[in-house]
C-alpha cells in the first residue's frame, strides 16, 4: 500500500496552544497550579426509549425498549502549571468528527480549555445509539453533548494534586482473537473463539496486556484507576436484545468502586480483532457481562499492585496527519444486484437466512455484502486521517481514530520509545471502522471487506504512531 501523502502539523506543546482559552477561543484562564492535579467527573447520557441502537447492523429493527445499566460519560482533567488536557471516556459505540467537534465546542464555551486539548474516546459499547443515524443526530446528540460538558465541568472542579503509577499484567483467559483456523483449512470468525465447532487454532497472536493507571489523589478526594483493555463490548447486544447498556465497562465500573472505592477511566484497547473470552461467561447469548466485569474489575486490583511511580513534569500533545487511498468496491451491476438481494432479504428476516442467499451467491457474509455495496458507492479516492499522541509525563497514550488490530498494538507498544508506559486508545475524536492487518486482508474476514482503507494502511499507521512516539520521548 503506498502512502500519498504524510505532512506532520508540528508537536502541540500544551504550554502554548493548549493554555485554557488559548487561540482566541471562549472562556476564561485556568489558574496555575503546581505540579500534576487530575480531577474526574461523570454525567449520565443515556438516551430515550426507542432510540435506534448501533453495533448490530438494523438500527431502524433495534430500538431501546429497556436499560440494563445506564450510559456514562465520564471526564478526566489534567491539571499542569496552566496547561490543561481534558479526555473523555463516553459510553458509546463511536463518536465522528461532527460530534467531536460540537463537544469540543460546547466544552470550550463552558470551561475555557482549548479545542485541541480535549480527547473524546468512546468505550465502543455495542448497546448504545446508533450515532450514524439522522434521527439520533437529531434526538440524541443534545443529549450526548450536555453530559459532556456537565462531566467536564465537575472533573475540573474535582482536581486534587496527585502521582501516578502504572502495573500491567497479562490475563490470558479474558479475551481473544476471533478469527481462526478451520480443521478444513479455511479460516472462519465468530464469538466463540476456541470453542467453535471445527475450531483448529487462532489466525494471530492476541494482545492479552491489562495495563493500569493509578491516579493517587492528596485529601479526601477518590483515587481514580484508568482501566487499558481491548476487548469487544458486545456482551449485552445481539440482534434481538434492545437493553441499552455500557456493556462489561459499565459492571467494571460499579464493580471496582465496590472493591476499594476507585472510580474507573476506561480506555479501550485494540479490540478490532479481539472479543471477551466467551467461557467467563455462563451464557454467550445471555445478559452476563457481570461476571466478564466482575473479574476485569478483580483483575484491576491486583494489577495495582504491581504499579511503579511515573513522574509528570510536563504535559504535550502531539497530532500528525496521514492520506491514504481509500478501498474500492465491486462495480459491476450485477454483483450489486445480488448483494442488495440479499441485504433486503436479511433486513425482511435475519442474519442466518441473509446469510445463507449470500454464500449461495459466492459471498462470505451479509457483511461482505453491505461493504460491497458501501465502497462501490465511494466518492473519494482518498482520504485524511487525523493521529493524536499525548504525553502525560512519562506515560504516553496513543489516540487512534479506529478499531485497531493486535497485532499493530504489540508492534507500537514493542517499539515505542516509552516502552511499558504506552497506552492504546482507539475509538478517539473519529471512527474510520477497521484498520486490519495485511494478513487479515489474506484470509478474508468480514472487516477487511468492510475497511475503509486499502490493504497495507496498518503497518504505515503503527509506523507513524512510532515515529511520533519517538519525538515526543526527545
Amino acid at each position: 500500500m503506498k502512502k500519498m501523502i504524510c505532512f506532520l502539523l508540528a508537536s502541540l506543546m500544551v504550554g502554548s496552544l493548549a493554555a485554557c482559552g488559548g487561540s482566541g477561543e471562549t472562556g476564561g484562564k485556568t489558574a496555575a497550579v503546581k505540579g500534576l492535579h487530575v480531577g474526574y467527573g461523570q454525567a449520565d447520557i443515556s438516551p430515550a426509549m426507542g432510540t435506534p441502537l448501533g453495533g448490530y447492523g438494523q438500527p431502524e429493527n433495534r430500538r431501546a425498549n429497556g436499560k440494563f445499566d445506564p450510559l456514562y460519560a465520564t471526564c478526566l482533567a489534567f491539571q499542569e502549571g496552566e496547561n490543561t488536557i481534558i479526555m473523555f471516556n463516553m459510553d458509546a459505540i463511536r463518536s465522528n468528527k461532527e460530534l467531536t467537534a460540537q463537544v469540543r465546542t460546547e466544552v470550550n464555551a463552558a470551561t475555557g480549555v482549548a479545542k485541541e486539548n480535549i480527547i473524546v474516546m468512546s468505550t465502543h459499547s455495542h448497546s448504545t445509539p446508533e450515532l450514524g443515524s439522522g434521527e439520533v443526530k437529531n434526538s440524541y446528540f443534545p443529549v450526548y453533548i450536555k453530559g459532556a460538558v456537565e462531566a467536564a465541568t465537575a472533573a475540573l472542579a474535582d482536581v486534587a494534586p496527585a502521582k501516578l503509577s502504572l502495573g500491567s499484567q497479562k490475563l490470558e483467559k479474558m479475551n481473544f482473537v476471533r478469527h481462526y483456523l478451520m480443521n478444513d483449512g479455511t479460516y472462519f470468525g465468530s464469538n466463540f473463539g476456541s470453542t467453535a465447532s471445527g475450531f483448529k487454532d487462532y489466525a494471530t497472536v492476541g494482545d492479552p496486556e491489562l495495563k493500569v493507571i493509578n491516579i493517587d489523589r492528596e485529601g479526601d478526594k477518590s483515587d481514580i484507576a484508568i482501566c487499558n483493555w481491548a476487548a469487544h463490548p458486545c456482551f449485552t447486544g445481539g440482534s434481538t436484545e434492545l437493553n441499552i447498556s455500557a456493556d462489561y465497562i459499565g459492571t467494571t465500573r460499579r464493580a471496582l468502586k465496590a472493591l476499594n472505592g476507585m472510580d474507573m477511566f476506561f480506555i479501550q484497547g485494540a479490540a478490532g480483532n479481539q472479543n471477551g473470552f466467551s467461557q467467563i461467561q455462563a451464557d454467550m447469548n445471555g445478559l452476563d457481562n457481570n461476571s466478564y466485569g466482575q473479574a476485569l474489575a478483580e483483575a484491576i486490583v491486583s494489577t495495582l499492585a504491581t504499579a511503579k511511580p511515573v513522574e509528570v513534569d510536563s504535559m504535550e500533545i502531539a497530532k500528525k496527519e496521514v492520506v491514504y487511498a481509500t478501498q474500492r468496491g465491486a462495480s459491476d451491476p450485477d454483483t450489486l444486484a445480488k448483494c442488495r438481494e440479499v441485504i433486503d432479504l436479511w433486513e425482511r428476516t435475519d442474519r442466518a437466512t441473509g446469510n445463507a442467499l449470500a454464500k449461495q451467491y459466492g459471498f462470505h457474509s451479509v457483511y461482505h455484502c453491505n461493504a460491497l455495496i458501501s465502497n462501490a458507492t465511494r466518492t473519494n479516492t482518498e482520504d485524511t486521517i487525523e493521529l493524536l499522541v499525548t504525553r502525560i509525563g512519562g506515560i504516553a497514550f496513543v489516540h487512534a481514530p479506529y478499531e485497531m488490530f493486535s497485532n499493530s498494538s504489540l508492534f507500537i507498544k514493542e517499539n515505542s520509545a516509552f516502552g511499558e508506559n504506552t497506552i492504546i486508545a482507539t475509538m478517539t475524536n473519529h471512527a474510520w471502522g477497521y484498520f486490519p492487518t495485511k494478513e487479515a486482508y489474506d484470509y478474508g474476514c468480514y472487516e477487511s471487506f468492510g475497511a475503509t482503507f486499502e490493504r497495507g494502511v496498518a503497518e504505515d499507521v503503527a509506523d507513524e504512531y512510532v515515529a511520533m512516539l519517538s519525538e515526543l520521548k526527545k
